[in-house]
């Protein structure tokens, strides 16, 4: 297909607290479904205060999605099956 290179970031999936050992107290893990190539279909990890500022910034320059990508097979189970109801959305986004 000539596809290298591609990044897609779909919608969050799942949020979770990130834990005792962030240095934020109402700080948040979440997850987005996201297409890397290469990679695949997995989700891109943030934490909630580089999602929140992320959001702002889609339409201007793109967000490397390669350092936040978790390969569909490491995500947490919940995360898998939640992907899996965007996986769709994703691949018709590299095909677009």
């Amino acid at each position: 297909m000539g596809v290298c290179k591609f990044e897609y970031d779909g919608p969050a999936v799942s949020c979770r607290p990130a834990g005792r050992s962030s240095v934020y107290e109402d700080s948040f893990a979440i997850y987005s479904a996201a297409l890397v190539q290469p990679g695949g279909i997995g989700a891109a990890m943030w934490s909630s205060c580089e999602y929140s500022e992320g959001a702002g910034h889609f339409y201007s320059e793109p967000i490397d999605l390669r350092s936040r990508f978790v390969a569909f097979d490491q995500c947490p189970g919940p995360v898998k099956a939640l992907v899996i109801l965007h996986a769709g959305k994703l691949l018709d986004g590299l095909m677009a």
